[in-house]
């Protein structure tokens, strides 16, 4: 194939980066485990869900071509043999985390601008060995998106970037909001062969059961053949959970880990705000204060700050629902620093409420902050 690039190993040489990067690629022999031949990383194969689930089962920075092939005759088998009993097992596709070989970088101003001025050049070996074809830097600050031409690991993407010198935090590009349930397909594999759990969300849940509650249809695939487990629909409080269930569950998360450093991966969000505070109301804005927290409670440092206002009392239970919410927020300072932001309110006469959350690199987010409030009277 032309252009294409042996994944197994590939080193960053340049004169800022002293790394040896390790990205395997994995085949997969028999119905064993997954153990890494030397493939190359190719254009994107025609179906885009068994190669997404590939990626991600197999945890390598590019999908292994057999199990790519045998989860898509896995699908198409279970569509075909209980489509009809179970029609949303054919409108489920996956919905992976992260957008497949894509990676949002939180750089240095200095990398940032070098960047930008085409001046910087310590990861061109890099880029061009994962076919990084579009880079994007925002208008707003020193973020930069980079994207490959092939489909690639978004979880390996981060851990290979974040490693790099200019970069202060690398993320996965999410595929939709981190913390609203979609229907999904969810996989995973174990030496016995791969096991797939399909979701169904419920659409009316209670925000504390929020990706939980639904409809689960569970899978295994071995040796040519495959069982259908069972069917469980979660409630909340949780039902009887049937006998398969934790070894089901396992594809979510598995699924949402991406490779061996995530199957073990952060679980501790960052610690709440308890400190935030709202002066100089006037006008239509307000100034906004608060001490950073941690990433990993108060340690380490957090990824990026949800800030949501609406004219009545903010709390857990309606935090989607509010009026106006704030992405485009300051970057997280490490842990302890002041932070101040100005923010502009929408209508006069009524007193609005702000409160914040957190969100550490692995999608983790902090419980809600203390709310604070501004009302704002028309003297015109």
């Amino acid at each position: 194939m032309v252009g294409a690039f042996r994944c197994s190993q590939y080193a960053l040489l340049a004169s800022m980066v002293a790394v040896s990067l390790l990205v395997g690629c994995a085949m997969e022999r028999g119905t064993g485990p997954i153990v890494p031949p030397e493939p190359l990383i190719h254009e994107p194969w025609p179906d885009e869900e068994a190669e997404v689930l590939a990626l991600y089962m197999s945890g390598q920075m590019c999908a292994p071509q057999v199990l790519y092939e045998r989860v898509q005759k896995d699908l198409a088998y279970i569509r075909e043999q209980w489509g009809d009993s179970i029609p949303r097992l054919r409108s489920i596709k996956v919905l992976p985390r992260f957008w497949a070989g894509m990676v949002n970088l939180l750089t240095l101003r200095e990398t940032f601008w070098a960047m930008r001025d085409g001046a910087y050049h310590a990861w061109d070996s890099l880029n061009e060995s994962l076919w990084i074809d579009t880079i994007l830097y925002a208008d707003y600050g020193p973020v930069v998106d980079l994207r490959s031409r092939a489909r690639l690991n978004g979880f390996r993407l981060t851990t290979t970037y974040e490693r790099l010198p200019g970069v202060r935090i690398a993320s996965g590009i999410y595929t939709t909001h981190p913390e609203i349930a979609y229907p999904n397909l969810y996989a995973y594999q174990i030496d016995a062969g791969p096991r797939y759990l399909f979701y169904d969300p419920a659409r009316d849940w209670p925000l504390d059961c929020s990706g939980l509650v639904g409809d689960y249809w569970y899978f295994r695939s071995a040796r040519g053949h495959i069982e259908y487990v069972g069917h469980y629909y979660l409630t909340c409080p949780r039902n009887r959970i049937p006998s398969w269930w934790t070894e089901a569950y396992q594809a979510e998360s598995q699924f949402f880990s991406g490779d061996e450093a995530f199957r073990t991966r952060d679980t501790i969000p960052p610690a709440a705000i308890t400190d935030l505070a709202a002066s100089s109301c006037s006008g239509m804005d307000a100034i906004l204060t608060w001490t950073a927290p941690g990433g990993d409670g108060r340690e380490g440092q957090a990824y990026t700050y949800s800030i949501e206002v609406d004219t009545v009392p903010i709390t857990s239970e309606n935090w989607y629902k509010t009026r106006r919410h704030y992405w485009s927020t300051p970057d997280p300072g490490p842990p302890g620093s002041p932070e101040i932001w100005t923010i502009r309110f929408s209508e006069w006469n009524s007193t609005h409420y702000v409160a914040i959350r957190t969100r550490d690199g692995r999608g983790n987010m902090s419980r809600i902050s203390n709310v604070v409030s501004c009302r704002f009277e028309d003297r015109r």
